[in-house]
């Protein structure tokens, strides 16, 4: 049982922080006025998300990635848009997941 919970977590994680995060980049990019269509940024927030999941790696190449998809994907220009971009969103995610981790765990009675 306690397994099937965490993969429940990790599935709603999952999804949470790709959307969370394709909104994050959606809604700055409105404020930088860079050019990206919504689905790309939903694919670069699912690659993002399974990519930071490989342990010790996994951070640093997310991020590198993330930089990468949303200079190909987007109209950004490589700096400032797309770094200062990168580095709001994974700040802002990095509060949304500790966010929705402890929902999650209020929710199944974890905590």
């Amino acid at each position: 049982m306690l397994i099937v919970m965490i993969m429940v977590q990790e599935i709603i994680l999952f999804l949470l922080s790709t959307f969370i995060m394709a909104g994050i980049l959606w809604l700055a990019m409105k404020i930088t006025r860079v050019k990206g269509k919504f689905i790309a940024l939903v694919i670069i927030g699912a690659v993002t998300y399974l990519l930071s999941l490989i342990p010790g790696v996994g951070d640093p190449l997310s991020f590198g990635v993330m930089i990468m998809l949303t200079y190909k994907l987007t109209s950004a220009n490589l700096f400032p848009d797309t770094v200062l971009l990168v580095v709001v969103v994974f700040g802002l995610n990095f509060l949304f997941s500790f966010l929705l981790m402890g929902i999650i765990y209020s929710i199944l009675g974890i905590f």
